[in-house]
């Protein structure tokens, strides 16, 4: 077949082209029209399979077109096809079947190319179906409305709407004379920017290409609609925003500037704004979900400032306001609260700066090279000097009155470090008078400028009164605090010191003897003798009421052997003083002043212990028995940690009534099973306070101890406790049954007046009161006449050779007659066996303490040996 056409063909119009389909394997075997991809009908590639299957676009398409041939003889079909520069051309091919074989179908065909129509109608197509662009045919009816434009307008039905039904912003007259021009056939070209269309109460905003075109045979117009709404309102609302930043930069209050707010929005909408107790513009009604979210409700904006106001939009549109301009809502709401925050500032700057004028601080402000920028009014007041005089000139030129130029150097190097400083400077007013001022240097960066801003307090008057607190009235020594400050001043890690801690003997005895006036005397004439006897440069104090200290710089340990003797043989000659001293030495005892002195009052006890007119020097022994201290440290801590303390129970006995009619309780440790008595413990608690922690801890448990016993139980109270009346009111406010509380003759006679104050409480709470150790402190009875007792305890040094010694027997037979003649009860304690109970018995002795009836015992076993003791006789 091929070859019969083949003559003919050749002088058919190049259009014209045969056509091979093998319709069993769906592929096109033969074809001759690629010279219109480029090719010749003579280059073999024109007829080769894969650039047929390459150039043909739509081959599938093709392919399915030309199976419809096997049932009828002729079919049009258009595709696409790529030329030699491969461009894309559309074509319409005129198919005709010629003659079939059972495989092949064979065809000629004309092709017409059609590509501008197409490109054309392809354009066509997109507008109308854009999502972006609205398309409007129109006469004085609207004709045709596209897809896109009526979904956004919500318009059911057009054909009745005329443009000026829909177009808000250009007046009908120019709108009919528009369309009388277009549908005459004049032929131009209009666009327009922001064309407002507003439809079911919305509001739209387009841009306009407008032109005449023939539309089913006549002239219309049409419009290309651009939508620029949210674009618009974005516009407006930073339009909106620059406007109120810009009223930002007026000197407003905040009533004043929102009342601008609201008329920079009221142009455009209804607004209502509430900020505090302010409101401004008309009121709308609203109630938000969330009140600090920004929220739209139908034409509304609610936008929230800061937890104190909101602001209220409303539009006479529905979609005014979208989802999508959120960020910009959230803009607006920023820059009122930002510009409403900032003049918070700027006010709160100009009150900082009133009152920083009429302060009563020191504030001086400098650039990067402390030249000074500004100063206050007190500045001027306190240095006696004008601004004017020191504006622009530096600190340490103007105020560095002490010359320390190291000290200046020092600050300067920090603060450009940008540390900040705190230090006291002295310096000299006008007058020549010196002035302490405690500064603090700030280092501040603005706008990468560093500014140093140095505010500070006259504090002459407090450093005057803090010197005077540092000296002790009576001696115009340094007292404690002021010794110690000095000391750690002055003690340099290379050098060695001497500390001397020198005690007045018996001071309270002289003083409850003599008098206060004779007590001052002695100290004053002991305060003079330290000055004369020692160096100006050496640092003496009143560290207590009867305690004195000298720090000394030495070159050599022995240097001080021969002063100290010295010291000691002329003190000798103050009538009626008698010293004792402790000494240590730095750095050999001790790293600091608190641990030298803590070192020098232990050999102080020491030296009190070997008697009058005595020193010790701290030493290894000394260490020794600190070691030992500090044992019964560990050992007192962790048994107040580990709840370790508890009482045993010695019980008293009747010699009258042979039972028992009280117990003595006495503190013990239990560790590991182990019991820990006094002696390992107790120097250390009450040298130290901490006996206070531990009868705070145990007298709680007293009530309990009773309920359980039922027998009267008598505690022995400490110095240290004694000694403070608020702590004994703290320890026994709720212990509500009858004890007895034991104290020693020396507790009680230091201070009568005090001591029966201390009665006076604890007769309130019906306790009674015991002199323990009777006969062993104080040589005078005075205090028995004067106080409130009960019971007298005589110490069992007494006891223990009554049968003996008849020395002891008369001692004791004086404590029992004197006892009953001041109506009080006594108990002598230690008592070992019968024949010393049988000589108490004939004196008249009340009780008796002692192995004869017990030892101490713990609770449990005192339970049992009460429920079972039977008496003596």
């Amino acid at each position: 077949m091929k070859y019969n056409c083949e003559k003919i063909l050749q002088n058919i119009a190049a259009s014209i082209y045969e056509l091979k389909y093998n319709y069993a394997k769906k592929e096109i075997e033969d074809i001759n029209f690629l010279q219109f991809a480029g090719y010749t009908k003579f280059d073999p590639l024109s007829y080769s399979p894969y650039l047929i299957k390459k150039n043909l676009i739509d081959y599938e398409k093709i392919i399915k077109k030309l199976d419809n041939l096997l049932f009828k003889a002729y079919d049009e079909i258009e595709f696409k096809f790529l030329d030699l520069d491969e461009k894309i051309k559309f074509f319409k091919a005129k198919v005709t079947l010629i003659d079939k074989d059972d495989k092949n179908l064979y065809c000629i065909g004309i092709n017409e190319e059609i590509s501008k129509e197409k490109e054309n109608e392809i354009i066509v197509r997109r507008l109308k179906e854009s999502q972006h662009i609205g398309i409007l045919i129109f006469k004085n009816n609207i004709l045709y409305m596209n897809d896109f434009l009526k979904k956004k307008l919500d318009v059911k039905e057009f054909e009745n709407l005329k443009m000026s039904d829909l177009i808000k912003n250009i007046s009908k007259e120019e709108i009919e004379n528009i369309i009388q021009k277009r549908v005459q056939g004049k032929d131009f070209f209009n666009y327009r920017e922001n064309i407002e269309i507003v439809y079911n109460n919305k509001k739209y905003i387009f841009n306009a290409y407008t032109n005449t075109i023939i539309y089913n045979g006549e002239y219309v117009g049409i419009s290309l609609l651009v939508d620029t709404t949210n674009i618009t309102k974005r516009r407006k609302l930073s339009s909106i925003i620059n406007s109120i930043s810009e009223k930002f930069l007026n000197d407003f209050n905040n009533r004043e500037f929102l009342n601008e707010v609201v008329k920079i929005i009221k142009p455009n909408y209804k607004v209502f704004l509430k900020y505090k107790n302010y409101e401004f513009g008309e009121k709308i009604e609203i109630e938000p979900k969330k009140k600090y979210s920004v929220e739209i409700q139908n034409n509304i904006l609610y936008i929230p400032l800061f937890y104190a106001g909101y602001l209220i939009i409303q539009s006479e549109f529905e979609n005014e306001f979208d989802e999508k301009l959120y960020d910009e809502y959230e803009k607006l709401k920023n820059v009122i609260e930002q510009c409403i925050y900032k003049i918070k500032q700027n006010i709160a700057l100009k009150v900082l700066s009133q009152a920083i004028e009429k302060s009563y601080q020191w504030v001086l402000i400098t650039d990067s090279k402390a030249n000074i920028l500004y100063a206050n009014d007190v500045v001027e007041q306190i240095s006696g000097l004008k601004k004017e005089k020191f504006i622009g000139k530096k600190p340490f030129e103007i105020f560095s009155a002490n010359g320390n130029k190291e000290f200046y150097k020092n600050i300067w190097n920090k603060i450009q470090k940008k540390e900040i400083v705190e230090d006291i400077f002295i310096e000299k007013n006008k007058n020549g008078e010196f002035y302490y001022l405690k500064l603090k240097i700030i280092p501040i960066e603005v706008d990468d400028e560093v500014y140093y801003v140095a505010l500070g307090l006259d504090i002459t008057n407090q450093k005057k009164l803090q010197e005077s607190l540092f000296i002790d009235e009576l001696t115009g020594l340094y007292n404690r605090k002021g010794f110690i400050l000095n000391a750690k001043k002055r003690i340099k890690k290379e050098n060695k010191y001497v500390l001397m801690l020198i005690d007045i003997k018996n001071f309270k005895a002289i003083n409850q003897v003599n008098g206060n006036i004779y007590g001052d005397l002695k100290l004053k004439q002991l305060s003079e003798f330290l000055r004369a006897f020692f160096y100006e440069e050496d640092l003496i104090g009143r560290i207590g009421g009867d305690e004195f200290a000298v720090l000394i710089e030495i070159n050599d340990l022995a240097d001080i052997s021969n002063i100290i003797k010295k010291f000691v043989k002329k003190i000798k000659l103050i009538e009626n003083l008698d010293i004792n001293i402790g000494i240590a030495f730095y750095p050999r005892d001790a790293e600091s002043v608190d641990e030298l002195i803590e070192k020098a009052s232990i050999a102080l006890d020491f030296a009190k212990k070997a008697g009058e007119n005595n020193f010790e020097v701290y030493n290894q022994d000394i260490k020794t028995q600190i070691e030992e201290l500090m044992n019964a440290k560990q050992l007192i801590k962790e048994a107040l940690e580990k709840d370790e303390f508890i009482y045993f129970f010695q019980p008293y006995y009747s010699i009258k009534e042979d039972k028992i009619v009280g117990a003595e309780a006495l503190i013990r440790i239990i560790k590991k099973n182990k019991i820990i008595t006094p002696n390992f413990f107790i120097d250390y608690a009450e040298k130290s306070g901490v006996i206070v922690n531990i009868e705070e801890k145990m007298f709680k448990k007293i009530n309990n101890f009773y309920r359980e016993l039922q027998i009267p139980l008598s505690f022995n109270v400490s110095a240290v406790s004694f000694k403070n009346k608020e702590q004994l009111k703290k320890i026994f406010e709720r212990v509500d049954v009858p004890i007895t509380i034991e104290l020693t003759e020396r507790e009680v006679a230091n201070n009568i007046e005090y001591t029966k104050e201390v009665f006076e409480f604890f007769k309130y709470k019906n306790f009674k009161i015991a002199i323990d150790d009777f006969g062993t402190g104080y040589s005078t009875f005075t205090y028995i006449k004067e106080l409130n007792l009960d019971i007298v305890k005589i110490d069992m040094q007494f006891i223990k050779n009554i049968e003996h010694s008849s020395k002891d027997y008369a001692l004791v037979k004086t404590i029992i007659i004197l006892a009953k003649e001041f109506d009080l009860k006594v108990v002598a304690e230690g008592v070992e066996n019968k024949k010393q109970l049988q000589i108490l018995r004939d004196l008249g002795c009340d009780y008796i303490q002692g192995y004869l009836i017990s030892k101490p015992l713990p609770f449990q076993e005192m339970k049992l040996f009460i429920k079972e003791f039977s008496g003596l006789h």
